[in-house]
């Protein structure tokens, strides 16, 4: 039988994943901490072992993805290690690289019951390496999942997707759609005596979602809403839900050929954005950058504001960096940000 080692602080990761060990028939070890995992990793270590990285729980272990990796595999070579990507709901080929990069065997997205097929049918696959074993563990396993859904009643977001994806909609395809030569109208736009680049009005964007799904607009708006979920589009300053309105949206779009773990390395570095001790309203935040002059200084890298918010904002969906008290995501704006480890 095989351990897995889940390093989280989420009790829905927890309850969700013991309800899989029951039915798949694996060890589950769970530690909040980092050290938690290490004394775990050592108790329970054997040439089976599967070790589980929530990336939230290195924020407060004050290591990276890669550090951690390094480090279980010098403990342990032979594990299989996946990393749980806790703030995204979607992954893409950019998330994938840069776990290939850290070292890792796997990455999987926030774990759903309600869209186990999204997130964690890549675990399970780690875990049930053997093609009949695992279909056998599928089959087990999708009846308890259902039960499990009702204990995600609360998860708007899961709710949402999956709802939209149950009608046979691919969200990442159609946003590309949305963002190319016949989707929406994409221009520079002027609100309140301020500019915007690259955007489009998400009233007009119900109007096309609408034509290219063949729904209703309350439908396209739930559509538009499931897009800015999963972070294919969002509004310009970060502000607004999607909605049949007069507000101004872009597709998100990170620069060619972009990498995340070199785009991490070159701006958490002494030439990168400028980090140091900030204070606010009597309050004093160490080490840390500010949102308006990281996007001014990937502007100066020749980044447009659509690739500077996008490529920033990978780095808080990776839980890489995060607003110094977990408000806010990257806006052009004053917000202190800091880097989890050098």
């Amino acid at each position: 039988m095989k351990n897995v080692l889940l390093l989280s602080q989420d009790p829905m990761t927890h309850s969700l994943m013991r309800t899989v060990a029951g039915v798949a028939h694996f060890e589950l070890s769970v530690a909040a901490t980092w050290s938690q995992l290490l004394a775990r990793l050592t108790m329970n270590a054997n040439d089976g072992c599967v070790v589980v990285i929530g990336l939230d729980s290195l924020i407060e272990a004050r290591r990276s993805a890669s550090q951690a990796v390094a480090q279980i595999r010098a403990k342990l070579p032979t594990a299989a290690i996946a990393l749980l990507a806790e703030r995204k709901l979607l992954l893409d080929a950019h998330d994938r690289e840069w776990a290939r990069m850290c070292g890792a065997d796997t990455i999987v997205a926030r774990l759903s019951a309600t869209r186990w097929m999204q997130t964690g049918d890549a675990l399970l696959a780690l875990i049930e390496s053997d093609e009949a074993t695992l279909a056998r563990t599928r089959q087990r396993v999708t009846p308890y999942l259902r039960a499990a859904q009702q204990l995600e009643s609360k998860d708007e977001a899961q709710r949402l997707v999956a709802s939209i994806e149950a009608k046979g909609i691919d969200l990442a395809g159609l946003a590309k759609r949305l963002g190319r030569s016949g989707g929406v109208a994409i221009a520079d736009r002027s609100y309140h005596l301020r500019s915007y680049s690259e955007c489009f009005v998400a009233s007009e964007a119900v109007d096309w979602i609408a034509k290219a799904c063949s729904v209703a607009r309350p439908d396209a708006v739930a559509i538009g809403r499931a897009l800015q979920t999963c972070g294919l589009i969002y509004h310009v300053a970060r502000e607004q839900s999607f909605d049949d309105q007069y507000f101004f949206f872009r597709v998100a779009r990170l620069p060619e050929n972009f990498v995340v773990a070199d785009f991490c390395a070159q701006v958490n570095s002494s030439a990168g954005f400028e980090q140091r001790d900030r204070t606010y309203l009597g309050t004093e935040y160490k080490q840390c950058f500010v949102g308006k002059e990281a996007i001014a200084w990937c502007k100066a890298r020749r980044m447009s504001a659509n690739e500077a918010m996008s490529a920033g904002q990978r780095l808080l969906d990776l839980s890489i960096a995060s607003h110094v008290v977990n408000e806010h995501p990257l806006k052009d704006e004053g917000f202190f940000y800091r880097f989890h480890a050098a």
